[in-house]
């Protein structure tokens, strides 16, 4: 199919209107267990180091799926937009 030049599908555009965002949010990644659970679970340090290392990490590729989820199901954004909160 033989597209026209004057004419720029949406999809294909680059998100070039938002490469200045401002407000992307708070970096979750360093603290997001130890802002949600009790203070009190790392006082025992095995279990403080487990959850640091092991559980977190999971969590924020969990949170980070999501996200794609939602770029995926969005049909204004692009495929590979990256930059959703």
């Amino acid at each position: 199919m033989k597209r026209n030049k004057g004419f720029d599908y949406p999809l294909d555009k680059k998100h070039t209107y938002c490469d200045d965002i401002k407000n992307l949010g708070a970096d979750y990644s360093k603290n997001l267990i130890e802002n949600s659970v009790s203070h009190l679970m790392f006082y025992n340090s095995f279990l403080g180091r487990f959850i640091k290392n092991f559980v977190e990490p999971y969590m924020v590729r969990l949170v980070d799926a999501v996200k794609i989820i939602r770029i995926y199901y969005n049909i204004a954004v692009d495929k590979n937009y990256k930059k959703i909160n």
